[in-house]
């Protein structure tokens, strides 16, 4: 906030595929790490710097998941950011920094507009705009 530093959160929603163990809908308190509720994530859209992005409903790897599986986590992940926070969600991180065609192809008709996995590299260009690079340290940048 200091140096007005824009940054993406991507948002697990948490259900029952992951035993309500994590994510924003979080319930099972016996499992998992804390997370974020809907107010700290409200919060985090009303800073003017962070922007929410989907990371699905249950974090599963989503190459080891069926096509049906696949869209759901991703369109519905979308569906419930939206609604619960009246914006548009444009950004999808995979789970793991796995995917698949399948998953690009479905992250795509969804309405991303983009896609992070966890390739590491500084370089972005319309051909990977579906699984944009990340910069693990900041040794790496040009």
């Amino acid at each position: 906030k200091k140096y007005n530093m824009k940054a993406t959160f991507y948002i697990i929603i948490g259900g029952g595929l992951s035993n309500w163990c994590i994510g924003a809908e979080r319930h099972n308190t016996s499992c998992g790490d804390a997370y974020m509720n809907w107010a700290d994530i409200t919060k985090l859209k009303d800073s003017g710097l962070i922007e929410i992005g989907s990371h699905t409903i249950d974090h599963l790897s989503l190459p080891a998941q069926s096509q049906a599986v696949q869209k759901d986590q991703i369109f519905r992940s979308k569906q419930i950011l939206e609604e619960k926070l009246g914006i548009r969600i444009t950004s999808f991180a995979y789970p793991y920094g796995h995917l698949n065609d399948s998953a690009i192809s479905l992250v795509r008709s969804a309405g991303y507009t983009n896609a992070t996995g966890t390739v590491e590299s500084s370089m972005v260009s319309k051909n990977n705009i579906y699984n944009i690079p990340r910069i693990r340290s900041t040794l790496n940048l040009p």
